[in-house]
């Protein structure tokens, strides 16, 4: 992981048998807000990059702002867990493909509801009774296998220097206060 001006990398890559991907999350926990990351996702058989934020401790709730299964560009996925990981997911797709370019995902967590947007338009609200009421921390990777992405295989890494980049020029948390 690296800055580029103020644009933070992760790098993903495969070296010999081993994947390596990077991770970064936020120290502080933020409450309800509007919570945006400005990311241009990779794409590739197997990699599941994501912007995302979650409680840690113990993990849910988590609120996905954006996950793209590597080898179907063209869907974005926004998903919230609740504390019980019961889910519900809204999709949005994109013909020209959401990874390889900078977009802005972003989740309104209100008292009562989460409203999941991409480029400011609203693709989904989740309406629950009780809200979380923790605090979340900014969580941005790219997973590399799994049951959703599935494994990797050599087109992934048939790039000019055999890795994929997840960029993100901007996080922003702006607070809500019931």
């Amino acid at each position: 992981m690296w800055y580029e001006g103020s644009t933070l990398v992760i790098k993903t890559y495969k070296s010999g048998n081993t994947y390596y991907s990077g991770r970064v999350e936020s120290k502080t926990l933020y409450g309800y807000g509007t919570y945006s990351f400005t990311a241009n996702m990779p794409n590739g058989q197997g990699l599941l990059p994501a912007v995302w934020a979650a409680y840690l401790n113990p993990w849910l709730p988590e609120f996905d702002a954006a996950e793209i299964v590597g080898q179907n560009p063209n869907s974005v996925y926004q998903t919230f867990h609740d504390p019980n990981n019961a889910q519900t997911q809204f999709s949005k797709t994109n013909s020209a493909g959401w990874t390889n370019a900078y977009h802005t995902y972003s989740f309104t967590w209100w008292p009562d509801h989460i409203d999941f947007a991409v480029d400011g338009a609203i693709t989904g609200t989740k309406w629950y009774r009780t809200a979380p009421g923790v605090g979340m921390r900014f969580i941005v990777n790219t997973a590399v296998g799994g049951d959703w992405p599935g494994n990797p295989n050599s087109s992934t890494w048939a790039t000019a220097d055999g890795a994929r980049y997840l960029k993100v020029s901007s996080i922003t948390y702006t607070p809500y206060y019931p």
